[in-house]
């Protein structure tokens, strides 16, 4: 798929999935607030991160609340 036509795989679900683990700091508590599975959620931020090629949420395991890269702050805004 051609660089600029890649960005046309993105779906609202995509978004919406970054801004909820934006605003709930959380892979499962975002997929309650969204009203999918948390595996459903990690499933879409995948997607979303081979479409635009950066990592976007940050992960740092365990009981530590998840947050967003630069690049995934400045895509939700």
């Amino acid at each position: 798929m051609p660089e600029r036509n890649k960005w046309h795989g993105i779906e609202f679900r995509h978004l919406a999935a970054l801004a909820a683990i934006d605003q709930e700091h959380s892979f499962s508590r975002a997929a309650d607030s969204l009203g999918y599975s948390q595996s459903a959620i990690s499933q879409q931020v995948l997607v979303l991160e081979r479409i635009v090629g950066q990592d976007l949420v940050t992960r740092p395991g365990g009981p530590q609340p998840v947050g967003l890269t630069a690049a995934g702050a400045a895509l939700v805004a």
